[in-house]
């Protein structure tokens, strides 16, 4: 999984509920298990912060840190 600054602009124009199921996809596809995962208005506005201000190493990290980016 890339994320280039055009699909970091992406994911940070959708609405709370969009957002929502794209980072329950992303855990799914890490095989992690979302379902204990708090994500209401204030996760995602911080969620939203980080994504905004975070280096492309921050974010292959936390990727990295999730399980992905072993098949992309």
């Amino acid at each position: 999984m890339n994320f280039d600054k055009r699909s970091l602009d992406r994911l940070l124009s959708l609405d709370d509920a969009e957002l929502s199921q794209i980072i329950r996809e992303i855990a799914a596809e890490a095989s992690v298990d979302a379902s204990g995962i708090s994500l209401g208005e204030a996760e995602l506005k911080k969620l939203r912060t980080f994504l905004s201000i975070a280096s492309a190493d921050d974010i292959a990290r936390l990727i990295s840190g999730l399980g992905g980016g072993k098949n992309g």
